[in-house]
């Protein structure tokens, strides 16, 4: 998988002002993160929370206010299939 480009379906929410909790400010409240059970220590931690319209966010937990990544479903499902396919190892 190359990184040179965003994954389709894909976009960026950066910095403080582009958080998490500021993209889940119009759902009426903040994210509730799920931190990956794969996650047992730094620097390789995630989190995922999905917002109502199916997107999904991901995060570097350990950067709770750095980027956060936006998912489609249809990206976030793709993206599910190829790690169990293991086409990303």
């Amino acid at each position: 998988m190359s990184t040179d480009s965003p994954a389709r379906g894909a976009e960026s929410r950066g910095g403080e002002g582009g958080s998490a909790a500021a993209a889940a400010s119009a759902e009426g409240g903040g994210p509730i993160w799920h931190k990956s059970s794969y996650s047992n220590s730094p620097p390789e931690c995630v989190e995922v929370t999905r917002l109502s319209d199916a997107s999904v966010l991901v995060r570097d937990s350990g950067r709770p206010n750095g980027t956060v990544l936006c998912l489609s479903g249809r990206a976030w499902r793709e993206f599910i299939a190829a790690v169990s396919r293991g086409d990303l190892e």
